[in-house]
């Protein structure tokens, strides 16, 4: 019986960690937990994320940089917040408000 078990959480976890390389979109929230205006741009990340948390195509996630700082230097992160869209192996950095709204229109134009 503990055999199904050990299986079934293998399978389980080897399809969780697959889901990122899988979608074809990631939005990339890179912060720091000190800044200002990282702070005031959680509240809206967690609505986006809770927006396309059924989404298989989409990634809302976000980057602390003082824990990540090698990510954020990868990307050329240079200020915070930075948000960048991944899709098709190229990054398109986001110019736009940062309302909710705003961060929804920018993902839904890149599914196309």
């Amino acid at each position: 019986m503990w055999i199904y078990l050990v299986i079934f959480v293998f399978v389980l976890y080897y399809f969780c960690s697959k889901k990122e390389k899988m979608t074809s979109i990631k939005l990339v929230n890179y912060y720091a937990p000190w800044c200002g205006y990282s702070k005031s741009l959680l509240p809206v990340w967690a609505k986006l994320e809770k927006q396309y948390e059924n989404n298989p195509n989409v990634m809302i996630k976000k980057v602390d940089c003082d824990k990540h700082s090698d990510e954020a230097l990868k990307n050329n992160v240079t200020g915070y917040p930075t948000i960048i869209l991944f899709k098709n192996n190229k990054k398109v950095k986001y110019q736009g408000d940062r309302s909710l709204y705003d961060l929804s229109s920018f993902v839904k134009r890149h599914q196309i």
